[in-house]
């Protein structure tokens, strides 16, 4: 028997500083979880994470540069995209969709869509 209740999807950028999160029956998937009556109104799940580093607890208040290396290392991919990001962002502030679209795909991408 299928034990599964809900799904729900987490960007752990967005974990807050005392590293947990409530999501409520509101905020999960599939859409008959939030409909049925026989799950409480008050259902709630509280993730609560552990830090991955005690220096760099807190990614989104650091510069990129000043990442432990461990941190580096294991977030190397992300790093490369926050860096791209960033530089982006500090030449422009507002982009058309169609700007938007060619940073965001790569071609064969774009063509597919």
């Amino acid at each position: 028997m299928d034990n599964l209740i809900c799904r729900v999807a987490i960007n752990t950028a967005f974990i807050p500083p005392g590293n947990s999160i409530m999501i409520s029956k509101d905020s999960v998937s599939p859409d008959k979880v939030k409909k049925d009556s026989k799950i409480d109104p008050e259902f709630k799940i509280n993730f609560v994470f552990e830090d991955y580093c005690q220096r760099c607890n807190k990614p989104w208040g650091m510069p990129l540069d000043e990442f432990c290396e461990k941190c580096r290392e294991k977030s190397k991919n992300d790093i490369t995209n926050w860096r791209s990001i960033h530089m982006v962002k500090s030449h422009r502030s507002e982009f058309t969709i169609a700007e938007g679209e060619a940073l965001h795909y790569d071609k064969d991408e774009m063509e597919s869509l």
